[in-house]
């Protein structure tokens, strides 16, 4: 069995309340595992768009155009950032020390999570909304796509845009694979995959229902799909084939996945270990999938198992995994770059709690758990982001 230990879950909902999770180990003798809710909480004003956790830091964002950021360790509410004019679409970290958030504003916004300061305003996509977001394992690069169905490559450490392309169709949803080398871009039902080095499709992969989300398992040879179904399917890298489906994964469509890859079973191989892959769907289930791989002569093969579940009730929009227990090496101190010139104001830190999980209903579905007060409102002026130079676009990614 994988390694469940130290595992957050925290989701956001239509009905303002963020909810966060442990997994917990029931039966020590059969190793049950059981999802415990530890807070819900209404965080927002509107409804909740994204969630971010790296260690024991969490952001959520809401329609609301608001940033909250807690503290997992002490369960407390850190502050809000207020600086983006529109609906909060993305959130990630880079390393430990930076974290992105895109809007419907057109810009992504570069931050400093040591100070919260706002290091440095991207704009692209002609100011259309920007619906994906994602950070190259190295930290130097990112990737973002927008409703101008183009993809844009940035670079971090210069702060401004590397490279431009051109979509075929709309994409919400964009990722790196872990080695850095290419990265996925979901077109409706079509996973395209580019080479990081030419900037050019090298794979096209097929799905048999639109993509609603994506994650990688083994080191990135295996890919997690969730589609506009009730299934979950692993997908094979080099030969584009499935090798596992959770079918039935859920009653409803599978809208979020989160893998959390184990540790090999000591021979070397990618193809074998286990990952901890945590999946939700519309109707508000929560599921944690232990999947077991193992290669063979014609690639991966894997069984799984849902070893824990929990039923929220509510309408979640965004659901985010980790295990908070990993040390975060931070290796891009180096994106400390150029775009340390724009400084702003940190946002009213204060210390509202993340309240225990109460018996009241998420207005959004009549579920059980959410706070019964919500906390006080956070009040500031925000200060007017610095605008980005524009700069001609390198013909490809790598040349970043």
């Amino acid at each position: 069995m994988g390694d469940f230990s130290n595992i957050h879950i925290s989701a956001g909902s239509y009905g303002h309340v963020l909810y966060g999770f442990e997994l917990k180990i029931s039966n020590e003798a059969e190793k049950e595992m059981r999802i415990e809710p530890k807070y819900a909480y209404e965080a927002h004003m509107g409804s909740i768009t994204s969630v971010a956790v790296k260690k024991d830091c969490l952001v959520s964002g809401s329609v609301d155009e608001t940033i909250k950021i807690y503290n997992l360790r002490k369960k407390v509410e850190h502050g809000t950032l207020m600086e983006h004019q529109g609906t909060i679409t993305c959130l990630a970290f880079v390393g430990d020390a930076h974290m992105l958030s895109a809007a419907e504003d057109g810009s992504i916004m570069v931050w400093d999570t040591a100070s919260w300061n706002c290091l440095k305003v991207l704009r692209g996509h002609g100011g259309s909304a920007i619906d994906g977001i994602s950070v190259h394992p190295s930290g130097r690069l990112a990737l973002s796509v927008g409703r101008d169905r183009t993809l844009h490559v940035w670079n971090l450490i210069k702060g401004r845009k590397a490279f431009v392309s051109k979509l075929k169709g709309l994409s919400r949803l964009v990722r790196w694979f872990p080695d850095g080398n290419a990265y996925a871009v979901v077109v409706g039902a079509s996973i395209l995959v580019y080479a990081t080095d030419t900037g050019e499709v090298e794979q096209t992969l097929q799905l048999p229902a639109p993509v609603h989300a994506l994650d990688f398992a083994c080191g990135g040879k295996i890919l997690i799909v969730g589609t506009n179904s009730e299934n979950v399917h692993c997908i094979d890298r080099i030969t584009g084939e499935v090798v596992h489906t959770l079918d039935k994964a859920h009653e409803a469509r599978v809208r979020h996945v989160t893998v959390i890859d184990g540790r090999t079973n000591g021979d070397g191989d990618a193809n074998s270990g286990a990952s901890v892959v945590v999946t939700s769907s519309t109707d508000g289930v929560i599921k944690v999938w232990n999947v077991m791989w193992a290669s063979t002569a014609d690639g991966a093969a894997a069984t799984s198992e849902c070893v824990a579940q929990y039923e929220t009730g509510a309408r979640l929009t965004c659901m985010a995994a980790c295990d908070v227990s990993t040390p975060v090496h931070d290796s891009h101190t180096q994106s400390r770059s150029a775009a340390a010139s724009a400084k702003h104001t940190t946002k009213n830190i204060q210390g509202t709690p993340l309240q225990d999980t109460s018996g009241t209903p998420d207005n959004s579905r009549g579920g059980k758990q959410r706070t019964g007060r919500p906390p006080a409102a956070t009040k500031a002026q925000p200060s007017r982001p610095r605008r980005s130079r524009k700069r001609k676009s390198h013909p490809s990614p790598a040349e970043a």
